[in-house]
């Protein structure tokens, strides 16, 4: 029934696309609140879905798919100079890694 409603993995899709978009403009505020709603989704799973997005993929060669979700969040709180907190998503990302090969 609440898929009927709304449909997380698409929410997920156009967030990025408008994350990509808002870069595109320059407008580092509205990225920014768009990708804290996306990293809301970071337990959601795309399954490869990412290659049927309409996005510029080339500007994220080199990061895998799993991790768009903090790259946008970190990239987002640097350009917003919110630099504290870019330092802090991606020493959140190394911490759960390292507790996660313990």
């Amino acid at each position: 029934m609440e898929d009927d409603f709304f449909n997380v993995l698409e929410a997920k899709r156009e967030l990025r696309q408008g994350i990509v978009g808002c870069q595109k403009r320059g407008l580092v505020y509205s990225v920014k609140w768009l990708a804290e709603m996306c990293h809301g989704f970071a337990d959601v799973d795309t399954d490869g879905e990412d290659e049927k997005d309409n996005f510029d993929i080339k500007m994220l060669e080199g990061i895998a798919p799993k991790e768009y979700d903090n790259y946008f969040l970190a990239k987002s709180y640097f350009d917003v100079r919110e630099y504290n907190r870019a330092k802090a998503t991606k020493s959140r990302k190394k911490n759960r890694k390292q507790s996660g090969n313990q």
